[in-house]
């Protein structure tokens, strides 16, 4: 145990001392830490800020999504859902296609409370872009 802690204080002395500073307590200052933001965080940031002041919920978790990406999430989710009822109409039935598709969009569009909310997103991201 003593070896051990002989051979730590040597390695810290080491580690503390620069040959090449004039004064030991020279190389133990720390180095303020710089901000190293790129441009996209920065346009990030001013995106969520100008959407936060339009929308009732505040800042975006993902400010870069704007009103086309949203509805081309909506798209993408009834895409799936005709498709899966052409497959199952295809596969298994007509009527399983056509019960496929109507409980299918009935959980994913019409009683989906998320896709009322990201279409109030949709336009607040919007109108946040035309006011800028």
């Amino acid at each position: 145990m003593k070896c051990l802690n002989s051979a730590i204080g040597k390695a810290i002395q080491i580690m503390s001392t620069d040959e090449t500073a004039a004064n030991p307590s020279e190389t133990l200052r720390a180095e303020p830490v710089r901000n190293r933001r790129s441009a996209a965080d920065t346009y990030d940031d001013r995106q969520a800020g100008e959407i936060a002041d339009v929308s009732p919920e505040g800042r975006p978790a993902n400010p870069g999504l704007g009103a086309k990406g949203i509805a081309m999430m909506i798209c993408a989710s009834v895409t799936v859902v005709v498709i899966a009822s052409i497959l199952t109409a295809v596969f298994v039935s007509a009527a399983a296609g056509w019960g496929v598709f109507i409980v299918s969009m009935l959980l994913t569009v019409v009683i989906n409370p998320v896709m009322y909310a990201s279409i109030l997103r949709a336009r607040e991201r919007e109108h946040a872009s035309h006011r800028s």
